[in-house]
């Protein structure tokens, strides 16, 4: 298991997302854009798993997955199983001081891979 570094916790939601989508074990949907479905007038995505994506700005056809959407952050929750996931961020931080979403990449980079993920 290699960890991987993740962004400062201030850092935009683009750079949080688009690690979340490169750490090994991703999901697969994560990679079919064609499948969300548009939901909101300023562009905003569901993917089939549930997560929210948003466009990146300046880039137009790119989405980017929105860490900090509370249905993203329970998607993210629910890949990594929360008593792994608890249990992590207690030892290392509050969640509430970078937010559930980020907090549960953090745990896949620590881990090198997304536990449960798939590839």
């Amino acid at each position: 298991m290699t960890a991987i570094q993740t962004p400062a916790a201030d850092a935009p939601a683009a750079e949080w997302g688009a690690l979340a989508v490169s750490i090994p074990g991703a999901p697969a949907a994560w990679h079919r854009t064609e499948e969300f479905i548009l939901v909101t007038g300023d562009g905003q995505h569901i993917a089939p798993d549930g997560t929210w994506w948003s466009p990146v700005a300046n880039r137009a056809g790119l989405l980017s997955l929105d860490v900090d959407h509370p249905a993203t952050a329970g998607c993210l929750l629910a890949l990594l199983g929360g008593e792994a996931f608890s249990l992590w961020a207690s030892a290392h931080f509050d969640s509430r001081d970078i937010g559930i979403g980020r907090a549960c990449i953090s745990y896949a980079a620590a881990n090198g891979r997304w536990p449960g993920g798939e590839g």
